[in-house]
């Protein structure tokens, strides 16, 4: 696979807190920022092009996501434990649920890629 859309932050975010949460080893917001600016730093190296829709900003620990990281900053140093959800009103019921990635890329080989690299990382201890 050589191309792909660029995806939510969100999405990516979610997408890696179900990995830790899965291995039992949640991860910090800290953490979650360096695996989110390795993978697209990842797609950046072997595709050519951007895995997510964000602007990483240089802070003092490393790159931000600042959107993400403004989510879940009030988690501290503690563990993320849960998903970014978003709300949408459609006739008159409210429906709240999980930003997901794309299935263009959820049901490709390139999910395979990310899972591998993610598994690694979440091993690392901080």
């Amino acid at each position: 696979m050589g191309r792909f859309e660029l995806q939510n932050p969100f999405a990516v975010a979610n997408f890696i807190i179900d990995m830790a949460i899965e291995k039992d080893k949640p991860v910090t917001n800290l953490k979650l920022q360096k695996i989110m600016f390795f993978l697209q730093g990842y797609c950046l190296s072997k595709y050519k092009t951007p895995l997510i829709d964000g602007r990483f900003s240089k802070w003092r620990y490393g790159a931000v996501e600042e959107d993400v990281y403004i989510e879940f900053k009030n988690n501290g140093s503690s563990p993320i434990t849960y998903e970014y959800k978003v709300m949408n009103i459609k006739d008159g019921v409210m429906y709240v649920h999980p930003v997901r990635m794309d299935n263009n890329v959820l049901n490709s080989g390139i999910v395979n890629e990310f899972e591998e690299i993610i598994d690694k990382l979440i091993d690392i201890e901080s």
